[in-house]
Parts: C-alpha cells; structure tokens; sequence
C-alpha cells in the first residue's frame, strides 16, 4: 500500500475544525484506562513469560527425544555395519572354499572395521566339531604351524566349537585361538539360535576371553551361520545339520557405545540393559554414559526397546540438562521491561522460524536428492566392469582427480587415496610407472589407445576419454580376455591348418599322378593305398576337431548320463581295441565291488579306447598294459580310479606339462600317426564329468594314465541290467 503524507502549514491548521473526541479516542482517555493496561500488560507479560517457559520445555523435550532417537539409530546402524561384515566374511568362503589364516588377515584388513567402526574386537572364526573330529582337526591345525593349538576348556563334551580364524591377532585375541564357545551357555544360546534360524544372532552378556583383568566391561557376540553342503561346498544358508561353523564378531560395550555416543554431541544420559528371552530386564546395566545423570534417583525421561539379531536390548534415557527451574525474578522482570520489544521479536522469530522450516524442509529434500543420486552412481560405477578415472578444472585451470571406481583399483592395483586430488599430470606419472619398457603405457590425451600392464597378471586395456563442461573421464575397458582370445584363435586355425595340409597335400598329390596316369600300373594298388590311408588321418583329424568343437560349444549338455559299472565300460573298451593278436597283452585288474558312476557310457568309452590306443602306438610290439580299476577317497568325494599303464617310451616332465595342450605330441617325428587332440578331448570329457585326469610318466619305463570319475552310490541303482545293455548296445553302435 502507498503511503502519503501530508505536509501542511501553520495557517492551514488553524484554519481547520479540531474534531470532536469519540470512540476509541474517548476510551483511550479516561482515567482508568491507564491501570487496565498495566494489568492487561501484565497479564500479556505472565502470559508471555509462562509461554516462553513452556516452549523452551518443549524445545527441551524435543530435543532429547531428537538425540535419544538418534543414538537409538545410530546404534541400530552400527550393529547392521557389522552383520553386513560378517556377511562379506561368509561370502569369502562361500566364494573361495578353504580360508587360510593369511587369507582371513587380509580380508579382515581390507574391512578395516577396527578403524572404522571402533569396538569390534577383531574377525573371527569358529568351527563346528564332533566327538570324532576333534583329535583330526587339533591335528591338522597343528601340523599347519601353530604348534601350542588346543581346544579349551578341556572336558568331555557332545559337541564342540573352536575359534580358528581371529584378527587382528593381537595379545588379547591370542587367548581366545581355539577357545570352545559352545562350552558357555549364554554364547551357546546364541550360536544355536544362529545355527536354527540361518540369520546374525547376537548373544546375550558374557565377560570377553579377551579380557586380561584390567578395566573390564561386558562383552557381547553375533554370530552369522556357515554352511556346507551335500557337495562340500560353503554356503551361506542350509539345514541345521549342514551347518560348517559361524562367522563371528566380539565386541566390547564400552569402546562400542563410546565410539557412537562420541560421535554426537549428546545431552543425554544413557543406561543399556539386557532384556531377557521371557522379557526380564537384568538388574545390571551393560554400559552407562554420562553416569552422573543416572543416579539412584534419576526416573528415565524415554525408555526404548532395540532388537538386534534375536537379542533386546533396553535403553533408558535421561536428560542430563540441569536447567529444570522455574522461570527467575531475574527473567521476569527482564520480560516485563522489554515487553513490547519481546512481542516485536516473538513475531519476528515466529515468521524466521516458519521461514527456516520451509528452508529447511527444501534443504532436506535437495540433499535427499543429492544422496540419492550419489547412491546411483556408487552403484553404477561398482558394477561396472570398467575402470574410470573423473578429472575435475579447479579455479586455477588444472584438472584434478576427484573420483575412481573400485574396477580402476582392481585394475591397476593403486588405492584411490594414493591418487584422488592430484593433477592430471601427476596421476598420468603415476600410470606410467606401472608399464615395462617394451609396452609403456601412453599418456593421458583425448585418442583411444590400446595400452598393455605387464601385471601379473597381464592385462590389455582400451583407453578412452569423454569431456563434458569442467569434467573429464578416463574409461579403461578390460579386453584381456578377448586378445587372448583372438590368439588362441589365431594360432589354432594355423596349427589345424598345419595339420591338415600335409595329408591333403599327399592326398591331393598322387591323386593327381593318377589322373595324369603317371603311375606305372605295378604301382597303382600301392598308390591307392597311400591315399586311402591319408584320407582316413584327414577324417579322424575332422572328426577329432569336430569332437572338439561340440564340446566347447555344448559344455556337456548333449551327454547322455546313466548310471553304469565303470569296470563293464572298461570291459568293452578294451574288447573295442582288442586283436587276436594283441588281446592277450592287456591286463584288467577291477575290486570285487561294482563302480557305479553316473556318466556318459560312450564318451567315457571314447576316453579309454583313445588312452589304449596311445598306449599301443607307443609301447613296444608285445609289452603288456595294465588296467586298474579302484576306489579312492578324493578330499570330501569318492572317485572312481581307472589307471591305464603302458610300459613304453614315456615322456619327460617337459613333455608331461604339455601332453594336454592342443595338437601337442610327443614325439614330432611323425613315425606315430596322430594330431594331438586325443588327449585333450579326453581332459574335457572327464572333467566335465566332475572329475579329472592326471599324467604320471618316465623316459624308458613307461606311462600312467589315471580318470578321477566321481561314484554314485555304494549299491546297484534301479535299472541296473538295462544300464549293462545300454553299454553293450552302446559299445557295438
């Protein structure tokens, strides 16, 4: 609204009428007005003083709510960081198998949770033992280094545990190396409750084996279950009874809660106490802060219950503010003063306050965004495959790392904390001592390069960059894989060539001499046989390279499994190579027991018929080979044995490390016929059976040969004489 004022002159006002006093004026002057609004200002002034005081109470109750809340978060929080790392130790053996003690170390030391997260007292990791375990694996733990090993506390127990991975590995985590948790009941409870449900399990209060005496504080675990199953193989989820062990995690209340109540700038008294299964509260309390607040008489302002991996825990809190009086003298008489400049400024701070929630209120929503963005793209850059380096132009024109991916780290093993901020030029330095001098690595620029690392392992990397505004971005994809790829490829089509073209090049010569009729006829049956013969090498070589390829495309989906006796395999195999001649120089030694394997009978067929082959063409005419069928126990599986041995030229260790290579052959002569894939297509038939193949041999005396094949069961399956007509229909097919 405009305002206008009116500047008027002596003469013009007392020219005008005085008007006549009426209404509010009237009010306003009379005499009594004066005290109704003294009372009434006081009453505005008591009513303001009783206002302020109340809103500074609610301000109080909020903001103790607001920080109990937060440290009932917080701690929630904390907890779920640490399941989400014994998860990623479960995932460690799940994804790796066997975990050493050095293996362990250095996943715990990737985690970095001491650091991190203060009060976790290492890593660790227990195993399940029986009765008839226990004296095997103190054993075993033994024999691998630690020589003072032993399951404690002695005593005859159903069921034992034993820590046998801890770190940091420290004096205090020394103590409990082989400590039998399940010994304890409370830590007991826990453990079976993990073991029954699958999920973390946090125990109830227990004095840590890792105190020594000195400021002690109570201790609490969580478990996570791992299992193993029917195959030996970890999981991170099976029955009760699969169960392997548990990944593990003490902790000690007081470095834990102090490290998260230190983190905030609290008001607040807090009381932890445990809260039993049948919903007693214990009478002492696990950890207290800032005790002076909680005296005897102390009544908690918010009591919260937190469930945490099967276990609650009660929290009590208490405001800590000493400030709980009644408005003073001093206040009031303050307020009544500046009562006028008080409403001023209520009205003001009211306005500031909606103000600053709207702001606020935007602020939150605008970082919300921020966040969730920022999670985007953590995301997309840890799944991707490509390494990634972001420059960012500062004020002065340079530009500087400002992020890496974990693929970049992955690559080029450098941590980002080695590179983040430093200049293009730097970090170009860096790179470049990664290379060699026969491939060094080419400099940071906007061309797409092809760059080597010399590793190990030795990587191939395309190089690309992108710019945008004041950004710039580096993509290193892996083509490792492709080039050697490409090679492989390269060098098989030339060496499949090789081969092919000497018997085609004899094929193709003399059937040229005999359409020219330039052999004399006394040699046309002999010439004839010379390309009958090479033309049957070219068709086993088609068929060899054709066997090849089926199985790298297939992966032994076309295999026809049946459950079948490996000695009725063996059997025909060996009737398959047989001659009147020949028949008497093999030799089948098998267990008076059936072994029964689930396989394909005619590749495993094709396997053996392929190994005597080998053995004739390399022995001497009349030497005998032997074939052994046995059982054997092969870590946690029972395997079919089928050694085949020759007494013939045998091959040098040199040899033995190529013998399964791809048109490898020992002896290069060309006096044995052959291509070199025999043995490689036998190496992938077993092992894509679940088994293997192993090579033992010695110039001059002779080879072994030996098919791992896993058993199936110890007695007939159903089915079983149709299983041994199958073989034979097989074997004469």
């Amino acid at each position: 609204m405009e305002v206008i004022e009116h500047c008027a002159s002596d003469s013009d006002a007392a020219a005008q009428p005085v008007a006549p006093v009426h209404g509010l004026q009237r009010l306003l002057q009379h005499p009594g007005m004066s005290r109704a609004i003294l009372l009434v200002s006081m009453a505005i002034t008591l009513l303001a003083v009783w206002a302020a005081h109340s809103y500074a109470q609610r301000e109080r109750l909020h903001n103790f709510e607001q920080h109990a809340g937060e440290v009932h978060q917080r701690i929630a929080s904390r907890m779920a960081t640490y399941e989400t790392l014994l998860r990623g130790g479960v995932a460690l053996f799940v994804g790796t198998g066997e975990v050493t003690r050095t293996g362990w170390a250095r996943f715990a030391e990737t985690q970095a949770a001491q650091s991190t997260y203060p009060g976790i007292q290492g890593l660790g990791v227990a195993q399940r033992l029986s009765v008839a375990q226990l004296p095997g694996h103190i054993a075993a733990v033994r024999a691998a280094g630690d020589d003072h090993y032993d399951v404690h506390p002695v005593g005859a127990r159903d069921e034992y545990s034993s820590i046998t991975l801890l770190h940091p590995l420290d004096e205090r985590n020394r103590r409990a190396i082989g400590f039998d948790m399940h010994s304890e009941p409370v830590r007991r409870e826990a453990m079976e409750r993990a073991r029954n449900t699958g999920r973390a399990s946090l125990s109830g209060p227990v004095r840590l084996v890792q105190e020594d005496g000195r400021a002690e504080q109570s201790g609490v675990l969580v478990y996570l279950p791992l299992y193993r199953d029917l195959d030996g193989q970890f999981a991170n989820h099976g029955q009760a009874d699969d169960l392997w062990g548990w990944v593990y995690a003490p902790f000690r209340l007081g470095d834990l809660m102090t490290s998260i109540l230190g983190e905030l700038d609290l008001h607040v008294g807090v009381r932890l106490q445990d809260v039993a299964p049948d919903g007693r509260v214990a009478d002492q309390p696990m950890f207290e802060y800032q005790a002076a607040s909680l005296g005897p008489s102390a009544r908690p302002d918010v009591r919260r219950t937190l469930e945490l991996g099967g276990r609650r825990w009660q929290l009590s809190y208490v405001d800590s503010e000493v400030d709980r009086s009644p408005i003073s003298a001093l206040s009031a008489t303050v307020a009544l003063a500046g009562i006028a400049i008080n409403l001023l400024l209520l009205q003001s701070i009211v306005v500031q306050a909606r103000r600053s929630r709207v702001a606020e209120q935007i602020a939150v929503e605008s970082q919300a965004q921020v966040q969730a963005r920022s999670r985007w793209l953590d995301a997309v850059s840890g799944l991707s495959p490509d390494g990634a380096l972001v420059f960012e132009r500062d004020a002065t024109g340079a530009y500087r790392l400002v992020f890496t991916n974990p693929s970049f780290s992955h690559l080029f093993g450098l941590r980002p904390s080695d590179l983040l901020g430093l200049s293009e030029p730097a970090v170009d330095e860096w790179l470049s001592g990664l290379g060699d001098t026969a491939h060094p690595l080419p400099a940071l620029d906007a061309s797409e390069v092809t760059m080597f690392l010399p590793g190990p392992p030795k990587r191939v990397l395309r190089r690309r960059q992108r710019e945008e505004g004041t950004q710039r971005v580096y993509y290193f994809h892996d083509i490792t894989q492709a080039s050697e790829l490409d090679r492989l490829k390269s060098e098989f089509i030339t060496t499949a060539a090789h081969e092919l073209r000497t018997p085609l090049a004899s094929v193709y010569g003399f059937a040229e001499m005999l359409v020219d009729q330039m052999v004399p006829p006394q040699r046309r049956e002999h010439t004839i046989g010379v390309i009958y013969r090479q033309a049957g090498v070219l068709k086993h070589l088609v068929d060899e390279l054709m066997d090849l390829a089926r199985l790298d495309s297939r992966g032994g989906r076309d295999f026809i499994r049946q459950t079948t006796d490996l000695r009725e395999v063996a059997e025909i195999a060996i009737e398959s190579v047989a001659h009147p001649n020949t028949g008497s120089r093999i030799h089948l030694q098998s267990t008076a027991e059936p072994l029964w394997a689930a396989v394909d009978v005619t590749k495993v067929r094709q396997v053996l018929v392929n190994l005597l082959s080998n053995a004739f063409k390399y022995s001497p005419a009349g030497s005998p080979v032997t074939v052994v069928l046995r059982s054997a126990r092969q870590g946690e599986r029972d395997m079919a044995v089928i050694d085949v041995t020759d007494q013939g030229n045998g091959m040098t260790a040199e040899q033995c490390a190529r013998a399964f290579e791809r048109f490898y052959r020992a002896d290069p002569s060309g006096h044995v016929l052959g291509a070199g894939l025999g043995l490689s297509i036998a190496k992938e038939i077993v092992e894509l059976h679940g088994g293997d193949i192993v090579l033992d041999s010695e110039p001059g005396v002779g080879t072994r040969v030996s098919l791992h094949l896993p058993l199936s069961t110890a007695s007939a399956p159903p089915g079983a004489e149709e299983a041994r007509d199958d073989v034979e229909a097989a074997a004469t097919a």
